[in-house]
């Protein structure tokens, strides 16, 4: 099943509101205001809270949500540091990937090998090439041909 962006928001404000009191209260009304009206009522989303958060089966985007969430509310400065540290080596992995997989090189290569166009020499098509004036003689012969007829 894909998760939508409103099912994310469903995961992500019923772990908000698993949340002690305390650490719920840190989080500003607007943020959880947004939380409940884009949410998707109909999809359940159970949090037990005798498992650990990484435990639970939820989204990528819902995990993004939390930790932008985390990072603004709840992190100390060297935890936000550290937070940096590791999402800039998560995203030099994923461009890294995707110069590997769209890299300059091989598009060419790919390109010259898709490329395999008829040329004149391997065509399939006896291309005649007529001087003018065969042409024009041969336009008269069959006028000519079809009037005697």
């Amino acid at each position: 099943m894909q998760k939508t962006f409103a099912m994310s928001c469903t995961e992500v404000y019923e772990i908000i509101n698993s949340l002690p009191k305390e650490e719920f209260e840190k989080i500003p009304l607007h943020e959880i205001e947004f939380l409940k009206k884009n949410k998707d009522n109909e999809y359940k989303f159970i949090v037990d809270k005798n498992i650990n958060i990484e435990e639970l089966n939820i989204s990528k985007r819902a995990n993004a949500m939390i930790v932008i969430l985390w990072e603004k509310y709840f992190a100390s400065d060297i935890q936000k540091q550290k937070l940096k540290v590791i999402l800039d080596n998560n995203q030099k992995i994923v461009n890294k990937k995707r110069e590997e997989q769209y890299s300059y090189q091989e598009l060419f290569n790919k390109n010259k090998k898709q490329n395999n166009h008829p040329t004149l020499e391997n065509s399939l098509l006896d291309i005649r090439k007529e001087k003018w004036y065969n042409k024009l003689h041969n336009f008269f012969k069959r006028i000519i041909y079809k009037f005697k007829l």
